[in-house]
């Protein structure tokens, strides 16, 4: 299976978003899953890092727009990268060629990335894949849009949405989801 992890490039080795990132890969590699991530540093490193020592295996999808404004390549723990020619390509990659998706903490580019999943998911333009957001901030995030946007947002919508405290809720709720089938 291919699992998408999203978040923040900032994270930098040692503080809790990237521990909890190499976790979360970690897990992922030990059962067998690839790991699909957007290729740069921060949380997208230390997932693929923890897949790969996990013994899974990892796909970094970058793309000309970011590599043009940050110009720093893949990270080095991408075993197959894949060159998109702008942003909203590498979005299209990223959510359509992934089984399942995990958002950990992370900014604009992450909530894009959480709500082209969610959106397509919605208006049935692709399968319901396992989307686990990871932390209280996210769900604080979602309970306030969601609250928010009640009359315009159906619950069976919002349902498609699971929010986790943790790195080993979200495995939970990820084992229960695939599962069920």
């Amino acid at each position: 299976m291919i699992v998408a992890v999203f978040g923040s490039a900032g994270p930098r080795e040692g503080s809790s978003d990237y521990t909890q990132a190499y976790e979360l890969g970690f897990a992922l590699g030990r059962q067998g899953h690839t790991v699909m991530t957007g290729g740069y540093f921060g949380v997208m490193q230390a997932a693929a890092q923890g897949a790969l020592d996990g013994g899974g295996k990892t796909i970094g999808v970058t793309c000309a727009d970011i590599d043009s404004w940050r110009p720093t390549g893949p990270n080095p723990f991408i075993q197959d990268h894949r060159s998109t020619p702008n942003l909203n390509s590498r979005l299209e990659v990223l959510v359509r060629e992934a089984d399942a998706f995990f958002a950990l903490p992370g900014g604009i580019g992450t909530m894009g990335e959480i709500i082209l999943a969610l959106n397509l998911m919605a208006v049935s333009s692709m399968p319901v894949k396992p989307l686990i957001a990871i932390g209280n901030a996210w769900q604080k995030t979602f309970e306030a849009f969601f609250n928010a946007c009640a009359p315009q947002i159906a619950s069976k919508d919002k349902a498609l949405l699971v929010c986790a405290p943790d790195v080993p809720q979200a495995l939970a709720e990820f084992s229960k989801m695939i599962n069920r089938g």
